[in-house]
Parts: C-alpha cells; structure tokens; sequence
C-alpha cells in the first residue's frame, strides 16, 4: 500500500512538474502564441479532428479484423468503441499499456471472447503497429539522408527509434512461429505471475487453470496461421491508423502556414510518440509537447508555431478523444446490460 501511494505522489508530482513548465512557457510568451493560433481556420481544426477520428476508427477495425480472422464476431461499432476506450485509458493512467489491455479484456470477456483470444488478437496488432511505424520511421530517415532536410542527430534518432521498434517486431514474431520458444516464455511467464499472486493472497494458480490457458493460446495462434490470408485488412487497417495519426499533426502545421516535409514530420512524431512511453507520464504530459517541439524547431520551425501544431495535436489526439471515451464506454455498458436482458428474457421463454 506504501509503495502504490508514494508511486501515486511520483506520478502527479512528475505530471505537475511538466505541465507546470509547459504552462509557464506558454504564459510568458502569451501574445506569441495567440498570434500565431489566430492564423489557424475552424476549417483546418475541423480537418485535424476528422483525421483523429478516423485514426481512431481504423485501431477499430483492425480489432474487428483480427477477432473475425480468430471466429469471434462483434459488431463493428463495439469493435470501435472497445479500442477507442481501451487507447484512450492509457492517456490517462500510466500503465505502459497494462491498463488499456485489462479494460480491453474485461470490455471483451463481457462479450464472451476469452483472456487468451484477447493476448493473441492484442499482440498480433501490437506487431503490426510497431513493424507499420518502423517502416513509417525508416521512411522519413532516408528521405532525411537523400533530401538533406536534417541534421546527424536526427537521422540518429531516427534509426535508434527503428531499431527499437524492430526489435519488438522481432521478439513477438519469434513468440508467434516458434512453438518451443513460446511454450518456454509462457512456462516461465506462468511461474512469475504464480509467485507474485502468491506472494499478494497466498493462493495460486492451478496447473489446469494455466494448461486449459495454454491450449487455447496454441489454438488460436494456429488459427492465425491458417487464416493469415484474411489478414490483409488488418494490415490495411493498421497502416490507416498510423497515416491518419500523423495526418493530425500535419494537418496542424498545414493550418498554422507550415509545410512540413515528410522525413521531417514523421521522424518528429516518432521522437514525440517514444515520450508518451515514460511510465511516471500519463501519455506522455509536457514530455511528448518538448520533445516534438524541439525536433521541429531544430527543422527551422519558429519554436511558438511548432508548439502550437504540438498543442493542437495533443488536444486532437488525446483530451478530446480521452473526454469522448467516458461515454463511449457508458454506451458499452448499456450495451451489456441489454444483451444480458435479451437472454434472460431468453431463459425464461
């Protein structure tokens, strides 16, 4: 209990911290940067918010995609909201992800999808991300290189960033094709999870409980690999997804008067993208703002438009979205409650 609240204090010490700097920024600098938002129309905002929406849409569609491809089927508008919510939860609790996954498989399992289809599905669009972006990043450092857009130092942010995400790529394609390693690392997985619930309730997890887990993790990978070819959408989906998030982000620059090249936006998206990732930062607060700010101010970007663009992504991107989540996951509720109705009427017919 100790621990869980002085890593509470941590967390919004460190989000005051930043946001605090941000603010003072912004507030010395007031006339600056409302000159420079006047510039941008309602039209343009109104394009960044209907890139975010569809950036949104497409983390949707590839969940429905990929349940379809593992014979479960939802409809697509609860396909939407459950990625909408269970993405938008992560801005707002710093879990690295953990906190999005369990709302995830909590959303799904009321929908009847068991935890291991959730892992798989999850995973399988985990890779996809990472590998899309990897190529996105390794894009715009060669258009860096021949087009002569950047300095060293972001190509070498560049390429550290598609390193990264490779590797990721790497380790859970291996997890995926090779049967031996998996039963390895699940094995291993299992008895540290084991150990921690001991240690947390002086229970554990039966030895069935993880054997019934385990078939049906093999069955569904091997469902994957024998409906790779219905895949496609998924990984059509996911490329909708990256291309939509960083049209947000050009779409804001676009409105302030500023044309960015596309080495330039995508490298500094990517570096931005890596701050959401410090675990003490709900999304990223204040860290991702400095970060992209700073890459495209050293592009030549005056520093008070890049960190308007910036502002008006984070708002687009993840407090509007964040603020929309609240009821997009009431209506999911209210879609449980009344699928629950339907089958009790059901039962009693």
């Amino acid at each position: 209990m100790k621990g869980a609240k002085y890593g509470v204090i941590t967390v919004v010490a460190a989000v005051l911290l930043t946001v605090g700097a941000l603010a003072y920024v912004i507030h010395a600098n007031a006339p600056l940067f409302q000159k420079t938002f006047s510039s941008i129309t309602a039209w343009h905002l109104a394009l960044v918010l209907l890139a975010s929406a569809c950036a949104y849409t497409c983390m949707g569609l590839a969940l429905h995609e990929v349940l379809k491809a593992l014979d479960y089927r939802i409809g697509y508008a609860e396909s939407i909201g459950i990625a909408f919510v269970s993405t938008t939860v992560n801005y707002i609790v710093s879990s690295l992800g953990a906190g999005g996954f369990a709302l995830r498989a909590h959303l799904l399992k009321k929908r009847n999808v068991p935890f291991p289809v959730v892992l798989i599905s999850s995973a399988l669009i985990l890779m996809l991300l990472y590998f899309v972006l990897a190529l996105l990043v390794m894009q715009g450092c060669l258009l860096l290189i021949f087009g002569a857009e950047g300095g060293r130092e972001h190509v070498l942010q560049g390429v550290i960033g598609v390193t990264l995400l490779l590797s990721v790529c790497f380790v859970l394609a291996m997890l995926f094709f090779k049967p031996q390693l998996r039963s390895l690392w699940m094995g291993k997985g299992f008895k540290l999870v084991n150990r921690l619930f001991y240690l947390c309730s002086v229970k554990q997890i039966p030895d069935e409980s993880y054997a019934k887990f385990y078939e049906q993790v093999e069955q569904g990978i091997a469902l994957i690999h024998e409906k790779k070819h219905k895949l496609t959408t998924v990984l059509l989906a996911v490329c909708g997804d990256w291309i939509f998030t960083i049209s947000v982000l050009e779409l804001a620059f676009y409105g302030l008067g500023v044309r960015m090249g596309p080495g330039e936006l995508v490298v500094g998206f990517a570096v931005g993208l890596a701050a959401t990732l410090i675990p003490i930062l709900p999304g990223g607060v204040g860290a991702l703002e400095f970060a992209m700010t700073a890459v495209f101010a050293g592009f030549g970007v005056p520093w008070a438009t890049a960190l308007t663009a910036v502002l008006i992504f984070r708002v687009a991107y993840f407090i509007i979205p964040g603020l929309i989540s609240v009821l997009v996951y009431w209506g999911l509720r209210l879609c449980e409650g009344a699928a629950l109705s339907r089958e009790d009427e059901c039962s009693i017919s």
